[in-house]
């Protein structure tokens, strides 16, 4: 929950830097809202559960793309993910961090 600063990198898209606000879901005990996650924009949103730690982000729509993934809090602090966004004919495998 807060603002977390992030980085990600793809072999499509390449290097991203963006700034993602997490909320809690005000419809899932165990859900979360991230805004402009991978840089898709201020305004969009990712939704994605918590268990013990362990992110799962199911299929999103975002436009015309689709993006799915996981991630998890790590001990220093830090939460990584590892996800797809596909856009119907490319499919681009990223990994991201984002930090406090």
């Amino acid at each position: 929950i807060g603002t977390w600063n992030g980085q990600s990198n793809g072999p499509i898209g390449g290097p991203l830097t963006f700034s993602m606000k997490i909320t809690a879901s005000n419809s899932s005990p165990d859900g979360i809202i991230l805004e402009n996650f991978d840089a898709v924009g201020q305004g969009v949103y990712v939704v994605a559960t918590v268990d013990a730690g362990n992110i799962t982000i199911p299929r999103n729509i975002i436009g015309s793309d689709t993006l799915q993934g996981t991630g998890s809090y790590r001990s220093n602090g830090t939460l990584s993910f590892s996800f797809t966004v596909r856009d119907g004919q490319s499919v681009d495998q990223r990994t991201a961090t984002a930090s406090k």
